[in-house]
């Protein structure tokens, strides 16, 4: 009883000499209230602060304004990386907005336009016109070239500096440079055996001078030289000009007939041949695309290469499915061409056919199962890369003794020939093919196309509506 007491009269003590100290010192330290009340201020701060978060992810708040912060693939350091970029956003949602952009950016170019302005005003500090050709090149392709391209076009990029160019003047400095160095290079690839005994193609060289024309403009907006003398080297023209190799009309049709027992890619061939669309076109065509009462179908995706396999750490090349076309100039929605295209009928009926298949997969596998909506997929909905239908294709053509070397792409060149011959006005067969303009025709094709026959009519007439064409 008496220890009770004491610790009791102990804890008086306590709290009274505490509650001095609060009172004698008010002036330097907050009383219990005051520390109570700040307290509360400062959790429902943190509740604010916590619940813009949620609502707008990857938004920072520093002092008045806030800043984003965005995770991707640094080319330069070859790594992923997580750069903030603060552009003093007044509110939140004009900060995420903008990290929204930003996201975009990366998933079309591969870095945020605000990363690569940041790294272009970066340039001075690397730069300068006593660096040689290979060190210019490296960096122009790696922090100016390659993050404005698609990763296809990018690979063949790289593979022209690191094999043509660098080689043949990668050790001479930039401000050295001279029209001979370039003459002696576009020489050499024409005129010196490569694997198939022979020199290099004009377009190959020519694919050459382009992308080195690129780099030395960028160079002059650099104040590093003062001529580009890539504009105007010269390259021994080839012997003849380029001829597509295509079927004619007996080899398409023996070609359809064999596709009609292919039963992964025989689909997707004859959509390349009968709709003239490219290899990844067909790959990306869905059910939803096609239009079953009036026989169309619009092409308006590809399945491309998104990252080589330089750029991935399994080393593993990663592709997927973009609504962008190669023909889609800018990138931008106004610009696009809408490819509505005429097949035949029978056609129609077969793509009716696979979408039985689809569906009836689609109940087998269940959750397992990637509602795709593609023509050509596999059993659980997913997409194939072009590759192995070339394979398919390659192999067919073997089988059936037909020329082995036309390609696959070629296909699409064997449309356009009938489509010649059919008299297709130049206009319509261009929006058909997705180009831009006629110029790609006035250079494959030399007849004088005119008439007003329907692209529609002309593909009955060749392939009658059989699935089995005599």
């Amino acid at each position: 009883m008496a220890l009770q007491t004491l610790k009791t009269n102990r804890k008086k003590a306590s709290s009274k000499r505490t509650d001095d100290v609060i009172q004698y010192d008010s002036i330097r330290t907050l009383t219990t209230n005051q520390v109570t009340s700040a307290a509360s201020c400062i959790s429902e701060e943190t509740v604010t602060m916590q619940k813009k978060q949620d609502k707008y992810p990857g938004v920072y708040p520093r002092g008045e304004f806030f800043e984003i912060k965005v995770a991707f693939y640094d080319p330069t350091e070859k790594k992923k990386v997580r750069v903030s970029y603060s552009n003093n956003f007044a509110t939140a949602k004009q900060a995420f907005e903008a990290r929204e952009q930003a996201m975009c950016e990366i998933r079309v170019n591969g870095i945020p336009e605000f990363y690569r302005k940041r790294m272009a005003e970066s340039d001075t500090n690397v730069l300068n016109n006593s660096m040689t050709m290979a060190e210019f090149l490296t960096y122009w392709y790696e922090n100016v070239h390659r993050p404005t391209i698609a990763p296809y076009t990018a690979v063949g990029d790289e593979v022209d500096i690191r094999v043509h160019m660098i080689p043949a003047f990668g050790d001479v400095k930039i401000c050295h440079l001279t029209s001979k160095h370039l003459q002696k290079l576009f020489e050499h690839m024409r005129t010196h055996p490569s694997q198939g005994g022979k020199g290099l193609k004009f377009n190959t060289a020519d694919h050459v001078r382009r992308v080195l024309s690129k780099a030395l403009n960028w160079a002059i907006k650099k104040r590093l030289i003062d001529e580009n003398y890539a504009t105007d080297a010269y390259i021994q023209p080839d012997e003849s000009a380029f001829e597509a190799s295509v079927l004619n009309t007996e080899q398409a049709k023996a070609l359809i007939n064999a596709l009609n027992k292919e039963p992964v890619f025989g689909l997707a061939l004859k959509l390349q041949l009968l709709l003239g669309v490219r290899a990844g076109e067909a790959l990306a065509i869905r059910f939803s695309d096609c239009n079953f009462d009036n026989n169309t179908i619009v092409v308006k995706r590809q399945v491309c290469l998104e990252k080589p396999r330089k750029e991935t750490p399994d080393g593993k090349e990663v592709w997927g499915i973009k609504e962008k076309l190669k023909s889609d100039r800018g990138g931008k929605s106004r610009n696009r061409q809408l490819r509505a295209l005429p097949i035949p009928a029978w056609l129609t009926q077969e793509i009716k056919s696979q979408q039985i298949k689809y569906k009836t997969n689609k109940l087998k596998y269940g959750k397992d199962f990637i509602d795709s909506d593609l023509v050509t997929c596999d059993e659980h909905g997913g997409f194939y890369t072009p590759y192995p239908c070339y394979i398919c294709f390659k192999a067919l053509m073997k089988r059936l003794g037909l020329p082995e070397e036309v390609r696959q792409h070629d296909l699409r060149h064997t449309y356009a020939s009938f489509m010649v011959e059919a008299n297709i006005p130049q206009k319509t067969l261009a929006n058909a093919l997705g180009h831009s303009s006629t110029k790609m025709l006035d250079k494959h094709y030399s007849h004088d196309i005119q008439g007003a026959y329907l692209i529609a009519s002309a593909l009955e007439e060749v392939f009658p509506g059989k699935r089995n064409v005599n």
